[in-house]
């Protein structure tokens, strides 16, 4: 599994055959959102750490393994900090932004007035989700 820290997502991907996709995770979201985002370390597991959805509509827990303690750390240094400066939003903005963006991400067509623009498009102003 590999993650991808956005600025109010973070996102689980599966690499196969040099593609990425969203993995199977007994039918947990694999786009988190930051926003009511608890992180918390694995007793007795030095790499282990568990990500905690506090999201009223839909809480979820995560268990994520690295490959070393300090690993370990620095994810879940990071991933607080991003917590701390998520922009706030309420949770159906929150939820409505999400299925937007997997929607996007997944490549389906959406609707004009919802398409979200890619944040790596420089010709284009507005970048991001909404």
């Amino acid at each position: 599994i590999q993650v991808l820290l956005l600025t109010d997502v973070l996102v689980l991907l599966q690499e196969k055959d040099q593609r990425y996709s969203f993995p199977a995770l007994d039918n947990k979201s694999a786009v988190i959102p930051l926003h009511k985002l608890i992180i918390r370390d694995i007793a007795n597991q030095e790499k282990g750490l568990f990500l905690i959805s506090a999201a009223w509509q839909s809480p979820e827990m995560y268990e994520l393994h690295t490959s070393s303690k300090d690993e370990r750390n620095i994810w879940m240094k990071v991933i607080q900090q991003s917590v701390n400066v998520c922009p706030e939003m309420d949770d159906f903005s929150m939820e409505i932004e999400t299925k937007e963006m997997l929607q996007y991400l997944a490549g389906r067509e959406l609707s004009p007035s919802h398409r979200p623009v890619p944040p790596h498009n420089p010709g284009q102003r507005g970048a991001g989700w909404g």
